[in-house]
């Protein structure tokens, strides 16, 4: 089959179906190049689109101090770091934050919307 390039009525799915039913497709550029379609059957290492699980192991290494500060960063960093996240206790924030009493009001500046 030969296929001008240009031509608006050929759906790919039908180039497709054609190839899967032994034809060859071929398709001509305005400038008279010649592009042949054809079909790529995957070989067994590549079949499986996604990596295997432990496929990069042996291929990353990490050092011992990989978590370590670096000397250059020292003075961004904060000279005063807890060493261990402290839970906040239940109701520590009361008294602190004010809720308007219309809180639960209807917002008149939507009216136009509704």
């Amino acid at each position: 089959m030969i296929v001008n390039a240009h031509d608006e009525n050929v759906k790919l799915i039908d180039l497709i179906q054609t190839i899967e039913n032994g034809e060859e497709v071929f398709i001509v550029d305005k400038d008279g190049k010649t592009f042949q379609i054809v079909q790529v059957k995957p070989s067994s290492k590549y079949s499986d689109p996604r990596p295997e699980y432990g496929s990069a192991e042996g291929l990353i290494e990490m050092s011992d101090d990989f978590d370590a500060p670096l000397e250059d960063f020292k003075e961004y960093m904060l000279v005063d770091q807890p060493t261990k996240k402290t839970r906040r206790k239940a109701g520590s924030a009361k008294g602190q934050i004010r809720i308007a009493d219309d809180f639960d009001a209807p917002i008149d500046d939507l009216d136009e919307y509704t």
